[in-house]
């Protein structure tokens, strides 16, 4: 690997392939020595920028030297030379490994469309009520199923600010009511929201595929045994039990997503049966299946982040999460961090910030897309991913 030195105005216009990474660095050592690099999976270059000193957003380094031509200068260049060639190599194994995966037998994943899984609520507790049918359910799945390709029903609301904890009875109660009618008359697999083993084993024995847990099962830790048993597909949430301080929101995702994962498939889960979900709008988890409100600026145990702002870092650094090697489902439908940077009073009001947070997710990489209006998040979708394919200018 080298660098090529070439003028501000001969770099390379070649446009990356779709998926490439572009990384720009620019590092300072000294007063007419700045250099701006740019990475891609393909090149390597630096440009001399003499003696304007530029400063961007995305990384800058300004080591504290005396002189552009002592010794110190080449040793600070060099080790610059040396981090940034770590930097690349990893980036680019990382780009090339194609993730894939299987939900509810359907393929998901970067040679797949984005998928679109639609939002049913069986509770009336729900946050937002315009996805809550209770006697209309199986109307409400047929008129869903136009515009999706999964569907996700749940019976209990778990809305972090709200009072919505219902005993397991319950929850199995309601399911019984509507959902093996609901499996019966529609085509697309039937994913079920819920954290209770023994409430997953009744839905998997009704005919549903997937399970989306959203404490990413470490609840209840045998939920990995009825989801191997099964063959199922499974959906695990970031959630963490104790907040890691000091970490930015995105390494904690990581780090409490890699442990779920790696518990479920040493549990016999099939690994390309396992989808992950970066949490957007839960909190830390609760700790115990019991009564459960939270509330305040600081859900995540970190005063440097309230929660609007730990979402929308999440959301920005989406690409990272490319490092556990499993398709990525995001659910940002009508959440509260809209509502918080829209200005807005109540979820009805926010569906353009929805759709297009749903679009920015896609463009930073989500392959499957959890929302409460299908048809409208199939355009926004369709959009994100037709720019991420074109050439710009």
């Amino acid at each position: 690997m080298f660098f090529s030195k070439s003028r501000p105005s001969s770099i390379s216009r070649r446009q990356p392939q779709p998926g490439s990474t572009y990384i720009l660095l620019t590092v300072y050592v000294g007063p007419s020595a700045t250099f701006r690099i740019r990475i891609s999976p393909d090149s390597m270059e630096y440009v001399v920028i003499s003696p304007l000193f530029t400063s961007l957003p995305h990384f800058s380094s300004r080591p504290h030297i005396s002189s552009d031509n002592s010794p110190s200068n080449m040793y600070v260049l060099l080790r610059i030379t040396f981090c940034i060639n770590f930097i690349y190599n990893r980036n680019k194994k990382v780009d090339v490994q194609k993730i894939r995966g299987k939900l509810g037998g359907v393929e998901v994943g970067d040679d797949q469309p984005t998928r679109v899984m639609a939002v049913l609520n069986l509770s009336p507790e729900s946050f937002f009520k315009g996805s809550v049918a209770v006697e209309n359910a199986v109307e409400k799945a047929v008129e869903l199923e136009k515009h999706s390709d999964f569907l996700d029903v749940g019976a209990m609301s778990t809305a972090p600010y709200l009072e919505t904890w219902i005993p397991p009875e319950k929850e199995l109660e309601r399911f019984r009511a509507v959902l093996p009618e609901i499996v019966k008359n529609v085509k697309i697999p039937v994913s079920v929201d819920t954290y209770r083993p023994q409430v997953a084993e009744y839905a998997l024995k009704e005919g549903a595929s997937i399970i989306n847990d959203v404490t990413g099962g470490w609840l209840y830790p045998e939920m990995c045994r009825v989801v191997a048993d099964h063959g199922a597909s499974v959906v695990l949430m970031a959630r963490e039990r104790e907040p890691r301080r000091g970490l930015e929101p995105i390494d904690r995702v990581l780090k409490v997503l890699r442990g779920s994962v790696e518990r479920f498939e040493e549990c016999g889960v099939d690994p390309e049966k396992i989808v992950v979900d970066p949490g957007i709008g839960f909190p830390l988890l609760p700790p115990r299946d019991e009564p459960y409100v939270v509330r305040g600026e600081y859900r995540h145990g970190d005063e440097n982040w309230p929660w609007w702002r730990w979402d929308l870092h999440v959301i920005a650094n989406l690409p990272r999460l490319r490092t556990l090697g499993k398709p990525v489902l995001i659910g940002v439908s009508r959440k509260s961090f809209l509502r918080r940077v829209a200005g807005a009073e109540s979820p009805e009001e926010v569906l353009p910030a929805s759709v297009a947070a749903e679009a920015i997710a896609v463009l930073n990489g989500a392959h499957v897309v959890r929302t409460h209006n299908p048809r409208e998040t199939r355009q926004a979708v369709r959009l994100a991913e037709a720019l991420k394919l074109v050439d710009r200018a």
